[in-house]
């Protein structure tokens, strides 16, 4: 692998793209980390209100509603 690197002259900035960038050109939806800590309050928020450590959102569409 180090071979090729210098061979090809390659970076590890040339070799590494933007994920968010390559998930975005692609039509992905994601959650960054922001996004699953707001989705984690609110399953812990939901869980409270029945007793419980969390009520978990089980569909992607819940996870949206929520960030």
């Amino acid at each position: 692998m180090c071979s090729d690197l210098q061979k090809y002259g390659l970076t590890s900035e040339s070799t590494a793209p933007d994920p968010e960038k390559r998930l975005r050109s692609r039509k992905i939806r994601y959650l960054t980390w922001d996004d699953w800590k707001r989705i984690d309050e609110e399953e812990q928020r939901l869980g409270a209100m029945h007793g419980k450590k969390r009520e978990k959102l089980l569909s992607f569409e819940n996870f949206l509603h929520n960030v």
